[in-house]
């Protein structure tokens, strides 16, 4: 049974980072290797994000912790550029998933969420210094970017301080 659907959405978190995150995770993107993943075409860094030493990135996760206070977070870094997209998935294992938006794109390309209904679910006015938050298991994908500019997001998982999750089969 999954629990409840909701997305929250909070605007500009973290503004004045923008600029520093974005060369980052472009250099980061040209400079190592594409950490596996789904994401078709797209860059991803690896899990450790947010270990970065790069006070862009501190001062960041010091501002998403707001929003999962008491949860320890994980998070990635995602370019994806003309052309890529991400299938269909769902973050397992966490108690709360996020994405913030560096750059959405231009056109805009937020990631795009179903409910239980299968009705697709896309969050209205994103933009950069976005956070959405969702429950995990919510199935989600970002549509095939159509930009000529790179999409930049910060992807999110938190868990418990001492990363036990909730079973399942209580």
């Amino acid at each position: 049974m999954r629990g409840p659907e909701v997305i929250s959405t909070f605007h500009n978190i973290g503004i004045e980072l923008l600029d520093d995150l974005q060369k980052l995770i472009l250099r980061m993107s040209e400079s190592t290797g594409r950490y596996p993943t789904t994401n078709i075409g797209g860059w991803k860094s690896d899990e450790k994000f947010f270990d970065t030493p790069h006070i862009a990135v501190r001062r960041l996760r010091h501002d998403l912790e707001r929003f999962v206070v008491g949860l320890n977070i994980t998070g990635w870094a995602m370019v994806n550029r003309e052309g890529c997209y991400h299938p269909r998935h769902q973050h397992t294992n966490v108690l709360l998933s996020g994405v913030y938006y560096v750059d959405p794109g231009d056109p805009v390309t937020p990631t795009v969420f179903e409910d239980s209904r299968g009705e697709e679910i896309t969050p209205p006015q994103i933009m950069a210094g976005t956070l959405v938050t969702f429950p995990e298991n919510m199935w989600h994908y970002v549509p095939i970017y159509q930009g000529t500019k790179p999409r930049i997001t910060i992807v999110l998982n938190a868990k418990r301080e001492d990363n036990l999750t909730i079973s399942r089969h209580a």
